[in-house]
């Protein structure tokens, strides 16, 4: 591990929204959900069973997930996780686009 000029931007859910987990991942689904539109700055579903397992979210309801521009070096993502994080107060989570 080397130093980093300020804290991983996983680490942000913990100072940002006092999470109590953070899961870092790049699974295909996730990658997958970024590109459907390459200029969306979020993705939306609704009328998922699973929703309803998510605190405050429910099958009718819509689940909003943020997604943020990728950059260059990871410790460049934390101000936009705090944007991000500052504005959309009630989303679980947020996606990194891959998108170019």
């Amino acid at each position: 591990m080397h130093h980093h000029a300020s804290p991983p931007p996983f680490l942000q859910a913990y100072e940002l929204r006092g999470a109590g987990a953070v899961m870092h991942s790049h699974s295909l689904n996730a990658v997958m959900a970024t590109m459907l539109d390459e200029h969306a700055s979020e993705f939306k579903v609704t009328h998922l069973e699973m929703i309803k397992g998510i605190v405050g979210h429910g099958f009718y309801g819509n689940c909003i997930v943020p997604i943020i521009e990728n950059t260059a070096r990871e410790c460049e993502l934390t101000d936009r996780l705090r944007q991000v994080g500052n504005v959309m107060c009630v989303c679980v989570c947020i996606l990194v686009c891959v998108c170019a």
